[in-house]
């Protein structure tokens, strides 16, 4: 059937039908997997509760879209006047609706949001799918890698030499906002459609194939969990003991959550708001996902994307949430998916707009 011959809506559906089946396909694994290891509906309240906070923001992506769009018109009918600006925008909002980007951009909402919501209920799964086994191998492979050190020797002395360690903490806690403006760029501004979709196959991928899938195979609990987790000698207690220290002096914020993430890993619940998983590191992956897809927007783009992937892999480090390899690992990882996403939209010729 010939893609120009449908309508906006069956367009659109048909373009983004293999995106949404993935999408539901992992939705439904996660629930089916849930109520097999023993999950009740009441259980599920959790995910509804933390869907109850992140809802808060959804309405925000389309505001965000469209104030952008009447700012936009308005300086651009400038010198018509107020009034020819309004009615450019009603004109504008009118025409959008009914055309096929708009049913692009429900689809891709509803990806992101759904994906999002479900990855954390599966990643509390991990511990029931598995047992986390390789952190004394991932331990001395970090070890190896940095020449007979632990990557913390060299973060840690730098980090806190600034005085304001407590920035690690907004750093990590910075990418649920990129990862909100990235999705917002993407389904909203984005003009290609093929970078589009080859953003979105990213997405969804990284987060069920590694966040998920690699994850399980590869469970491990990172340097903070790692004396909790496993009996015999601890190569990080006496960073973690330090960390402690810092974070109550500093009032680092996301150290005095290692508590309850830990009671979520280790509790009778099924499902949980989240869970503990350090190889990939999907903050690593996720912010190198962005380099690549804004590697061709300039080069202040670029090194803007670039340095905040450095960043993060700083602070993932220092707060002792995953081993420097988790990194390294990560952002090769993204680095394959993406090629081959995009030699497959290549090969394929999808017809995307």
């Amino acid at each position: 059937m010939i893609l120009s011959s449908l309508s906006p809506f069956q367009r659109s559906l048909r373009i983004y039908a293999p995106l949404l089946a993935v999408t539901a396909g992992f939705v439904v694994f996660v629930v089916v997997t849930a109520l097999s290891l023993g999950a009740s509906a009441g259980d599920f309240i959790l995910l509804l509760s933390y869907s109850k906070s992140f809802n808060r923001f959804l309405p925000l992506i389309p505001l965000v879209f469209f104030l952008f769009w009447f700012v936009r018109v308005l300086y651009e009918r400038r010198q018509d006047g107020f009034a020819a600006g309004i009615q450019h925008f009603e004109d504008f909002i009118s025409s959008y609706v009914r055309s096929e980007r708009f049913w692009n951009i429900v689809w891709g909402i509803s990806i992101v949001f759904f994906l999002s919501l479900f990855f954390s209920l599966g990643k509390s799964l991990i511990p029931h799918l598995t047992t986390y086994s390789w952190d004394p191998l991932f331990a001395q492979w970090d070890r190896a890698v940095h020449f007979g050190h632990y990557p913390h020797e060299f973060i840690a002395p730098l980090v806190n030499a600034t005085g304001v360690p407590e920035v690690t903490g907004y750093v990590y806690f910075s990418f649920y906002i990129y990862l909100f403006l990235m999705s917002v760029y993407a389904v909203f501004f984005e003009k290609d459609p093929r970078r589009v979709h080859q953003f979105l196959w990213g997405y969804v991928l990284s987060w069920i194939v590694y966040g998920m899938g690699a994850a399980t195979l590869l469970a491990s609990v990172g340097p903070v969990f790692y004396g909790r987790f496993f009996e015999g000698v601890d190569p990080y207690a006496g960073y973690v003991q330090e960390l402690m220290a810092v974070a109550k002096a500093h009032d680092i914020g996301m150290v005095a959550a290692y508590d309850v993430i830990y009671e979520w890993a280790v509790d009778e619940s099924v499902i949980d708001l989240n869970g503990i998983s350090a190889m990939p590191s999907m903050h690593v992956a996720l912010v190198a996902l962005g380099v690549f897809y804004f590697w061709d927007e300039g080069w202040c783009a670029r090194a803007g994307m670039i340095i905040y992937l450095a960043l993060t892999i700083l602070c993932t480090v220092y707060l002792a949430l995953h081993y420097a390899i988790d990194a390294y690992a990560s952002i090769a990882l993204v680095a394959v998916l993406w090629w081959g996403i995009g030699c497959a939209l290549e090969k394929m010729h999808v017809e995307t707009s």
